[in-house]
């Protein structure tokens, strides 16, 4: 339809969103699972409940992040070689586009992850996501205003769908997330070089979330678990947290699997 190279920048701008994602997510010991893209942008959608929640900021603002840099370093090109404005002006509004649309207060798009991570920091999972639901909700209400006076005034048609688009986003309730790979390709990476152990103490009433939360990319977690006079119960590692973790609920207490490693 004559909008070849409109495609293309957009394609390259997706592509250098995604693989920011991919690239932190990998280095903070966690794998994408499944991404979400539309017309306007991605999404990384699915069950946080093991996420931390300065990860999920971190993953979620790199793909936004890799865009405005990539936007900044082409503009700033502009100044030493003007001769590269034409050529380059397409996918320089792609990815300036791309991580705007993206960082939109929208569950479960980057923004909305973002902000969904601030509100851990102060409230329970299921009080961050109705907040995080409602700021979505207003935000498809502010798109849907938008384009209505859009259209009233004649003066852009296809904004309507990136309001159709901010609503889906924003109705959408699940689809991927993110999948520990610790006992994939990070620790298969370190062991050439040795992998340090480190063994922490955790009562018997401790929930399998904050275990889970414990783990890091750089070391294999031990966790000895202890009864009130500070006796070790039993001991769970981190491969065992990992195996049993769907059989369980990430509010159960530790002690409620020791009969299962």
């Amino acid at each position: 339809m004559g909008y070849g190279v409109a495609v293309l920048s957009y394609a390259a701008a997706l592509i250098l969103h995604e693989f920011a994602h991919a690239f932190v997510s990998e280095r903070l010991g966690y794998g994408l699972k499944n991404i979400h893209i539309a017309p306007y942008g991605v999404s990384i959608g699915g069950d946080y409940d093991y996420v931390k929640p300065s990860d999920e900021i971190k993953i979620a603002i790199a793909g936004p992040a890799a865009n405005f840099v990539f936007w900044l370093l082409i503009t700033g090109a502009w100044w030493l070689f003007p001769s590269l404005y034409t050529p380059t002006q397409s996918i320089a509004e792609a990815g300036l586009f791309t991580a705007v649309v993206n960082l939109l207060p929208v569950y479960p798009m980057d923004g909305g992850r973002v902000l969904h991570g601030m509100l851990l920091w102060r409230f329970s999972h299921k009080t961050a996501g109705i907040i995080s639901r409602i700021v979505s909700v207003l935000s498809a209400i502010a798109a849907v205003s938008g384009a209505i006076v859009m259209i009233i005034l004649g003066k852009n048609y296809t904004f309507a769908t990136l309001a159709v688009f901010v609503i889906m986003s924003a109705l959408r309730v699940s689809g991927g997330g993110y999948e520990r790979i610790y006992s994939m390709n990070s620790r298969k990476r370190r062991l050439g070089g040795g992998l340090r152990v480190r063994e922490i103490l955790v009562g018997k009433d401790t929930s399998l979330l904050v275990l889970f939360r414990m783990l890091k990319a750089d070391v294999y977690t031990r966790f000895l678990v202890v009864d009130d006079s500070m006796k070790v119960i039993f001991v769970l590692s981190e491969t065992d947290l990992e195996r049993i973790m769907p059989q369980f609920n990430c509010t159960d207490k530790v002690i409620s699997v020791a009969n299962s490693i």
